[in-house]
């Protein structure tokens, strides 16, 4: 990546920004990090998980160990 020297990095998901984020920061100080959030697994994960109970989708299905980490990202 230090080669490359981008000037912008897109991670596609939380997980790749978890993974290479600190890498580009500190191969590449000034690129700007983007996150796509389109697919926000944690509203994945808590619509999964109301429907597993049977019971209406409200925000509260939305504080998960998922949200906080897409959150940090």
């Amino acid at each position: 990546v230090k080669q490359l020297n981008p000037k912008v990095v897109m991670f596609d998901r939380f997980m790749t920004e978890e993974q290479f984020g600190w890498r580009v920061t500190e191969q590449c100080p000034n690129a700007l990090k983007i996150l796509d959030t389109e697919d926000l697994h944690c509203l994945r994960k808590g619509r999964h998980q109301a429907f597993k109970e049977g019971a209406l989708f409200n925000k509260t299905y939305l504080f998960n160990a998922i949200a906080k980490r897409e959150i940090a990202s």
